[in-house]
């Protein structure tokens, strides 16, 4: 009798060993219908629109870093953990007002952006040290930088923030 348990034993391990993985890939890759741990892309959803967490995840890490680099010093876990449950408040507030504005029909013009990118930089932009004069924003340093080649070059990504 333990000659045959002994005899089936390898075989029956490989096999429950094989069918254990099967599963695991089936289920955490999402096959199963179950939305899987592998793909799962976003952080949450407000009103049926998904937060998706590559984006969520680089807002939070840039809030983070420009909350260090105004404090010049590293963030507590707590700090971290305010920072990014600020990030997700905000994306929330988006979502909310983008549906609000596409339910009344508002939109932003081009000379309206153009006009916003020349006179009320971004936060991250107006914290920069290179468009400081005596530890306060210097508008007409930021005016030049927007005229220069390097400026030119991020105006559509600016453009698509402000649209925003």
């Amino acid at each position: 009798m333990m000659q045959f348990f002994r005899s089936i034993a390898k075989p029956l391990i490989l096999v429950t060993a094989i069918a254990f993985f099967i599963w695991l890939v089936y289920d955490l890759s999402g096959l199963s219908g179950g939305g899987g741990l592998l793909t799962k892309t976003s952080v949450g959803k407000v009103n049926g629109t998904s937060v998706e967490r590559r984006a969520y995840e680089a807002q939070a890490q840039q809030a983070i870093e420009a909350r260090q680099r105004q404090s010049g010093a590293s963030l507590s876990l707590d700090e971290v953990a305010e920072v990014r449950n600020q990030v997700w408040e905000q994306d929330i507030r988006d979502i909310i007002f983008r549906a609000e504005y596409r339910k009344h029909g508002l939109r932003v013009t081009s000379d309206e952006v153009a006009e916003a990118i020349r006179n009320s930089p971004l936060n991250e932009i107006a914290q920069d040290p290179q468009f400081q004069t005596d530890g306060k924003f210097d508008l007409a340093k930021y005016q030049r930088w927007l005229s220069s080649a390097n400026g030119q070059a991020l105006i559509p990504m600016l453009e698509d923030r402000y649209e925003e």
